[in-house]
């Protein structure tokens, strides 16, 4: 609603007082040369511009008005023909790839009325699980730690533990290991 307001309102500056403001404008004869160039090439490239539009644009738009089902029916199948190519798998690229995050995060939600200490106890939970889940599978070479996180109000409390991994070519200094 707001951004139909303020166009609306851009809509009535640009038709009337913008026209009035420009009617006051004068003609300045000191104007430096590079500006006289300027203004000299840009009114060069509108008529250029004017020129293609009358003789170029404007008869195959009038072809294209008169035989306007046949338009139609060609940008139909061109939009067919590039979409089926688009979903043909030939163009060598994926549009939304998957990757890797860096970061593992495990979140609960938990019902109305949930008390700190309950949500706490949750965080705790899924902490002590996370802790287990690296020492069964030695993710500590792999990644830094774990971070827990309860958060909310009385009316919306949830928690969340995250993973975050190492570096590349970080190593854990160990007893007998050694540092690639």
């Amino acid at each position: 609603m707001v951004v139909i307001v303020i166009l609306a309102v851009s809509l009535l500056e640009a038709l009337f007082i913008l026209p009035s403001h420009l009617a006051h404008l004068k003609e300045d004869s000191s104007k430096n040369k590079w500006v006289q160039k300027l203004e000299k090439w840009q009114g060069s490239f509108a008529n250029s511009f004017n020129q293609f539009i009358d003789k170029r644009y404007r008869p195959l738009l009038d072809k294209c008005l008169k035989h306007r089902y046949i338009t139609l029916c060609s940008a139909i199948a061109l939009l067919l023909i590039v979409g089926g190519y688009g979903y043909s798998g030939h163009m060598g690229m994926i549009l939304m790839p998957e990757v890797a995050a860096d970061e593992i995060e495990a979140g609960v939600r938990l019902p109305v009325g949930t008390t700190p200490d309950q949500a706490a106890k949750v965080a705790h939970d899924i902490s002590n699980a996370t802790q287990r889940m690296f020492e069964e599978h030695n993710l500590y070479e792999v990644a830094e730690g774990i971070k827990t996180n309860v958060r909310g109000t009385k009316f919306y409390r949830c928690g969340n533990c995250d993973v975050a991994p190492r570096p590349k070519g970080y190593h854990r200094r160990g007893g007998n290991r050694t540092l690639a």
